[in-house]
């Protein structure tokens, strides 16, 4: 969750809404990957609103980065999966990332949280008037492993919800568009899931019991597996954003420089507040 402050070369400048409100600021990724062009030849989309050239080129770029296209503009296998979901090809590159990595449940989540509005209302006031955050905000490796966190502690109970300061409505809306997207994610060729779905990452690698070998302590596995699951929830969402990388300015500063270019503020919603990476 930041701000942009000045103009990069692959997205819009002024100031930006944050990643859950809107995933991406290329135009026309969508069309150029159903048609699986680049270049002059995009010209030959049938446009309504023909884009500016400029942004044709960060589309086909942003489709090179995600794996989609290949040199040649053609897309490529992991592209046509991509194209099986309903999503931008920024979501659809992190759903199929945490599948691949054994975290579809968390992947689809992910994706849901993304595309709709923040679950936390008070972070999207406080957002949108530049306020202070109305929480006490205890820092974290993720904003979104938060958000992933404090969902599925209520979607079974959504009377606690507002206690904890989300939104119900905006909590429905996450709920169904998660279930949309794995429906979706279910009925493609290829799925690399493992057959039990509560399993994590390496989970299909485990060697059998045996009476002869030592047993862990009972708190060793679980440790493990929500620390392998959070490793894939986070590797997927760098595979769907591999161009919002951005380092501080300095130690602890909220200014941000952009591996794409420009510079961003980070939100003082954010839970990250150590990491010298974003």
């Amino acid at each position: 969750r930041a701000r942009r402050r000045r103009r990069s070369p692959h997205g819009r400048g002024g100031q930006g809404r944050g990643p859950a409100r809107s995933p991406d600021h290329h135009v026309g990724a969508q069309p150029l990957l159903r048609r699986g062009v680049r270049d002059r030849a995009a010209a030959d989309l049938e446009w309504l609103d023909p884009p500016p050239p400029a942004a044709l080129d960060a589309a086909a770029e942003l489709l090179a980065r995600l794996g989609a296209l290949d040199a040649a503009g053609a897309v490529t296998p992991l592209g046509r999966r991509m194209l099986a979901l309903p999503l931008h090809p920024r979501l659809a590159r992190l759903v199929l990332e945490a599948d691949a990595r054994g975290a579809p449940d968390d992947g689809c989540l992910l994706a849901a949280l993304l595309a709709e509005r923040d679950v936390r209302a008070a972070d999207r006031l406080s957002l949108t008037a530049r306020r202070r955050p109305a929480r006490q905000v205890v820092a974290g490796p993720s904003d979104l492993l938060d958000r992933l966190e404090v969902v599925r502690s209520v979607e079974h109970r959504e009377a606690d919800a507002r206690s904890l300061g989300i939104d119900p409505g905006a909590l429905r809306a996450v709920l169904r568009a998660r279930e949309q997207i794995a429906s979706a994610l279910n009925r493609t060729a290829g799925s690399t899931r493992p057959s039990n779905p509560r399993s994590g990452p390496g989970t299909e690698d485990r060697e059998p019991k045996t009476a002869d070998k030592p047993r862990r302590p009972s708190s060793v596995k679980p440790l493990a597996e929500a620390q392998g699951r959070e490793e894939a929830a986070l590797r997927a969402v760098l595979a769907g954003f591999p161009d919002r990388v951005a380092r501080r300015r300095s130690s602890r500063s909220d200014e941000l420089l952009l591996c794409g270019g420009g510079a961003a503020r980070l939100s003082d919603e954010s839970v990250v507040r150590d990491a010298e990476l974003l």
